[in-house]
């Protein structure tokens, strides 16, 4: 049950990465990067998932650790998905028409209002835990299964 949410929120983020993925996703694929994920058989899993379900190469890159630079510790071990999502775009390169992150660390994101500014009481919106984010229109996206899983 936890690995077909996992590919839910996978296939919904990746649905919006980019508004008319079609001849570019299918001829150059998408990029499967784990980042301190550590589990072979899900991301083959998802692989497979992915390559059935978009009908293109998806291609799982080799592991790196997460940055700590984007770790906040506000609310317990978080990590900022902004700052993946950031990151993972500048990595993406040509090679790929999409990147997806995958990890099993917590990540979040500032919960904004219309205006830009962090929701009231920032104490609960400023490190609002999430299951992933991605760029729409765009190139990359990342995907934490923490929340899948009881603490």
């Amino acid at each position: 049950m936890k690995a077909w949410l996992c590919i839910g929120v996978v296939l919904l983020l990746l649905a919006g990465c980019s508004s008319n993925p079609g001849p570019s996703l299918r001829k150059k694929g998408i990029g499967l990067q784990p980042i301190a994920f550590g589990d072979a058989s899900r991301l083959k899993f998802l692989q497979e998932e992915l390559s059935t379900f978009y009908h293109c190469p998806v291609y799982v890159l080799p592991e790196v650790g997460m940055p700590a630079s984007f770790l906040n510790m506000t609310k317990g071990e978080r990590y900022s998905a902004d700052s993946v999502l950031r990151w993972l775009s500048h990595r993406r390169g040509d090679s790929v028409a999409i990147l997806m992150g995958i990890t099993r660390k917590d990540i979040f994101i500032a919960d904004k209002d219309d205006r830009g500014r962090i929701r009231k009481p920032a104490s609960k919106y400023a490190v609002w835990g999430i299951l992933g984010l991605g760029y729409t229109p765009g190139s990359a996206a990342v995907v934490s299964d923490a929340r899948f899983y009881s603490k």
